[in-house]
């Protein structure tokens, strides 16, 4: 009644349908006590300087009744049907997030679902074979497909989206929105908002390993003979030699005196002081999109260990087998990008591991095989500005090595010693750099063209111009 006067005054014709009324939830709505179900909810107005369509709104919304105007006429009822209803479809093709994700977060807000998917199913059936042997079993397998509906009966609220159909395509990944123009509206804003590019990071990599040595060798050596004896010291190793010829000596070779011994007192001091450095630097750019990982290997194989197994055949015959371990030496550099902010700042993880070979020797059969020396380190999550470089460093190995080869006894002798004894001294000094400089990339129409600021070098520079020069004069065919 109170609809029906309201639409006179505002000069409309009103239809009304007795059907069961439901509210938002799925739940009856409440009548009238001792009143008839199709009595609908009680009304009260007390409305002053407000429109009549207003007011009419105002009841719709209270009420929870559906409407529709046509022309003239308003179509009200607790659920209308399809004719009767103002119902958009709209169709979205998603890019960035799958079928799955769309439909859970719209079933969320209170959208039912539909989806059909297919699902492989496998059965086994045991074949009886006779004669007391197991059964055979034959596996076949074979493909459902099933629509698969969502949805969630909110308790203590009402759903925003509730009435609003959503239908997905996984081959095409795509959803279809079927409700009402303002459902359809919010359903909309969500799926475009949910469905927004990852942003992609450029990271820039240097990475400096610094190597220096520093080896000092002080050797003395002296060589005199007394008659048929000879005296002689080489490198901290002395020897005595009595008889006109040495037992190391080559039969056959002419001379009065042995090899490697002087008649005369002969001394020689030989000091070597030995200093190298080296660097290897590497400078890639790795593209990362939010959320994936990257890794750089610059990397080579060596033998890290050799076995050799004997296994005893048939017949008494055994067979060898020899397997070869191999191991990978380098840099290697894994890169995470967890997220990136609005602000511009990027969250990201970054773990280098510098392998070489520190020391190589030769097993029993005469094999060489590599002792391999690792370094690594792993930040953890860290957050760095847009272009701003974090150099990562102290991954250093230092090792000092003193080596003494001397003369019993006579090697002690204060001073006088140093001319029984050889020194060797050995310096390494090994440390890692890391810098890294994440930049976001502008993926927008007002972005460059490669997305980033690149400064190839100029023979990079010129090997793309003559690439691009070749794109350009290559005439398009049909091939």
């Amino acid at each position: 009644e109170v609809i029906s006067l309201l639409a006179r005054a505002a000069g409309l014709n009103l239809a009304y349908t007795t059907a069961t009324p439901q509210g938002q939830q799925g739940q009856p709505v409440p009548t009238a006590p001792g009143a008839g179900g199709a009595e609908g909810p009680r009304v009260t107005l007390d409305i002053q300087d407000e429109s009549v369509q207003d007011v009419f709104n105002h009841v719709l919304r209270i009420t929870g009744l559906q409407a529709n105007r046509e022309g003239r006429t308003i179509f009200v009822g607790p659920r209308l049907p399809n004719d009767a209803r103002n119902l958009v479809t709209r169709s979205y093709r998603l890019n960035q997030v799958t079928v799955g994700v769309a439909l859970n977060f719209l079933v969320a807000m209170g959208a039912e679902s539909a989806v059909s998917r297919e699902r492989t199913i496998t059965s086994v059936q045991a074949v009886p074979v006779g004669g007391g042997q197991a059964p055979a079993t034959q596996t076949q397998t074979s493909t459902e497909t099933r629509i698969e509906t969502q949805r969630i009966d909110f308790q203590d609220s009402t759903p925003l989206l509730r009435g609003l159909e959503v239908v997905g395509d996984e081959r095409t990944n795509s959803v279809t929105l079927i409700g009402s123009p303002k459902q359809v509206q919010v359903a909309s804003a969500q799926l475009i908002q949910l469905d927004s590019r990852r942003r992609q990071v450029a990271i820039n990599v240097k990475i400096a390993d610094i190597n220096l040595l520093a080896t000092e060798d002080i050797n003395t050596s002296f060589s005199f003979g007394l008659g048929d004896t000879f005296i002689q010291n080489a490198q901290g190793a002395g020897i005595i030699n009595f008889g006109t010829r040495s037992p190391l000596a080559v039969r056959g070779l002419p001379g009065e005196n042995p090899p490697g011994f002087a008649r005369q007192f002969l001394s020689r001091l030989q000091a070597q002081v030995t200093s190298g450095n080296a660097k290897v630097l590497t400078d890639p750019t790795l593209i990362v999109q939010e959320g994936q990982q990257a890794a750089v290997n610059l990397t080579q194989e060596v033998v890290g260990n050799i076995t050799r197994t004997i296994t005893q055949g048939t017949g008494g015959l055994g067979q060898d087998t020899t397997t070869i371990q191999k191991e990978r030496v380098g840099l290697t550099v894994g890169i995470k990008i967890e997220r990136v902010d609005d602000n511009g700042f990027v969250a990201l993880s970054v773990a280098p591991t510098v392998r070489a070979v520190q020391d190589q020797y030769r097993d029993t059969t005469g094999n060489l095989i590599a002792l391999i020396n690792e370094r690594s380190l792993t930040s953890g999550l860290i957050r760095l500005r847009d272009n701003q470089t974090l150099i990562l460093s102290g991954i250093i190995q230092e090792s000092d090595r003193t080596s003494v080869d001397k003369v019993p006894i006579l090697g002690d002798i204060p001073i006088l010693g140093a001319l029984f004894r050889s020194t060797n001294k050995q310096n390494q000094r090994q440390e890692v750099i890391v810098l890294l400089t994440p930049q976001i990339i502008d993926d927008s129409e007002r972005s460059s063209s490669m997305g980033y600021n690149y400064n190839p070098s100029p023979d990079a520079r010129q090997m793309l111009e003559r690439s691009q020069n070749r794109k350009v004069q290559t005439p398009n065919s049909n091939r």
